[in-house]
């Protein structure tokens, strides 16, 4: 009872920001944002018979989710009481446009309802040889959340033992390459753990979301927000971790580990 109370006096503090201009958002990240999809804006869905060809990027550089081919286009459905884009784990999956940074953090409103042994992957992106991914992420079945920045590592890994139903309503991450940095970060509602880099991978392919390499391991992803962005650094990611648990509330922010900078509000703007 005490956590809900919590939760609610959390959300509360979001809508006053809101209302007072003060909430910060991924818009804050300029230059440096290369993506961001909001499945609450009804008007970034296209649908072609009843399916998704394409979620409409709102950081107003156009890049673009987009799937040409209408058999493997997911549902926009909800989860969680939240709208959502709902990929079907069989072959549905959706791709970016005009990315090409090497050095990018991907976070996601994040839930996936199965429990298999399989790993299922909520993005990845090709070097160019199909069974070669880089920047993939993928949920481990002994609990963690895997990211990779090469194929066969090296690999961040969060601590074992997650239950796999944490997966279904998250705020889930990784961050890539960070140049002079050069660390590989993966992040479950704030729990976070990072290793250096062997390597850095020139790659400038689309991500696909939703399968490995749009080839293998489809999972039942289901994204209700995404925000991926260079050039990032510790204190972005915390801010869009804050402000993806806040502005969506219930799990994802009552998840969110107990030590993190925005557990008790959401990221401001600074007057």
């Amino acid at each position: 009872v005490r956590r809900r109370i919590v939760v609610a006096r959390e959300r509360n503090a979001y809508h006053e920001a809101l209302q007072q201009g003060r909430l910060w958002t991924p818009a804050k990240l300029d230059a440096n944002l290369l993506g961001w999809w909001d499945a609450s804006r009804v008007a970034t869905i296209t649908l072609v018979s009843s399916v998704v060809s394409q979620w409409s990027d709102i950081s107003g550089f156009g890049n673009h989710l987009v799937q040409a081919t209408a058999t493997k286009r997911p549902t926009y459905s909800s989860f969680a009481g939240r709208p959502a884009v709902v990929l079907d784990g069989t072959d549905d999956t959706l791709i970016t446009t005009n990315i090409t940074p090497q050095n990018v953090a991907i976070f996601a409103v994040y839930g996936y309802p199965n429990n298999s042994s399989v790993p299922p992957f909520a993005w990845s992106r090709n070097d160019g040889n199909t069974g070669a991914s880089v920047q993939e992420l993928h949920l481990s079945a002994n609990g963690s959340i895997r990211a990779v920045n090469a194929d066969s590592g090296p690999y961040a890994d969060t601590p074992t033992g997650t239950p796999q139903s944490f997966y279904d309503d998250c705020i889930l991450g990784g961050a890539y390459g960070q140049v002079g940095n050069n660390v590989l970060r993966a992040h479950l509602n704030g729990r976070a753990v990072q290793t250096a880099i062997a390597r850095q991978d020139s790659v400038t392919a689309a991500h696909c979301f939703g399968m490995r390499d749009n080839s293998v391991f489809p999972s039942a992803s289901r994204f209700s927000e995404i925000v991926m962005f260079t050039n990032w650094t510790l204190l972005d990611i915390w801010k869009v971790e804050g402000y993806l648990a806040h502005r969506w509330g219930g799990r994802p922010l009552s998840r969110l580990i107990g030590n993190h900078p925005y557990v008790n509000r959401p990221p401001l703007i600074e007057m």
